[in-house]
């Protein structure tokens, strides 16, 4: 199986649930650098379009990087995603991406359990494409 990624990097939104208003921040970024040595529960949101070229077959999963925190919920257009067995932070998307999408990723991250340039989205989130291809 052939896997493209595509890098959910640049432009978020960081709100904590029950605010009215977010901050918008540039992923990659650490978990200090947004909150300091603050534990707190938190919301990422991303607005992205669907990639070009998908067909029917291909899997889609959402990769969140390691250490960012305890991860509460991902959601895709407001729908829950379910975490996949054995893949830790990767996140299966099973219904088709509309032309243009939303996606958010609640977590609580304590800066006294991870490293100290990681926590929160230190990585770029990842949009996994996995298709079969062709050979030739």
């Amino acid at each position: 199986m052939l896997i493209h990624t595509i890098r959910l990097q640049g432009p978020w939104e960081l709100t904590r649930p029950g605010a009215d208003s977010s901050q918008r921040i540039h992923v990659p970024c650490s978990w200090r650098s947004l909150q300091g040595d603050e534990c707190a529960t938190v919301v990422f949101s991303r607005n992205f379009n669907s990639p070009t070229n998908l067909v029917p077959d291909d899997t889609l999963s959402v990769q969140i990087p390691e250490d960012a925190g305890e991860i509460h919920a991902v959601r895709l257009n407001g729908e829950l995603l379910q975490s996949l067995p054995g893949l830790s932070g990767c996140y299966a998307i099973r219904r088709p991406l509309q032309p243009f999408n939303r996606l958010s990723i609640e977590l609580t991250c304590n800066p006294a359990d991870v490293p100290e340039e990681r926590g929160g989205l230190w990585r770029p989130v990842l949009l996994r494409i996995g298709s079969a291809g062709t050979s030739g």
